[in-house]
């Protein structure tokens, strides 16, 4: 199982945001990849370091959601591609995609 690890880290005067995400393959299922993100967000104003990381939080969130979107756009028209690449039917990408409906996922606050 072949496992990459990335991390980003943004910063600005009043917040810091590191993000790792770790890409796992799957050992039932070879040809799927896990993907596994995690934030830490951190302020150092005093006396609005709670408010701002929930706010960073919340922010976070909400563009992690459009992220997922966008990948799940552009995995969809690679395998589109490399469909009509190789010849297979239109049907059975329906049927893949289908099975992997985008699971909700578990969030630790």
């Amino acid at each position: 199982m072949q496992r990459m690890s990335v991390m980003f880290e943004r910063s600005c005067r009043i917040t810091r945001v590191v993000e790792r995400c770790v890409f796992a393959g799957e050992q039932d299922r070879p040809v799927w990849t896990r993907l596994t993100r995690e934030a830490w967000i951190s302020s150092g104003v005093f006396g609005l370091s709670r408010p701002i990381q929930e706010f960073g939080l919340a922010r976070f969130k909400s563009n992690q959601m459009k992220a997922m979107k966008g990948l799940e756009h552009a995995l969809s028209n690679l395998q589109k591609a490399s469909a009509a690449c190789h010849g297979e039917s239109a049907e059975k990408h329906k049927n893949l995609n289908s099975a992997s409906k985008p699971q909700k996922p578990q969030q630790y606050i």
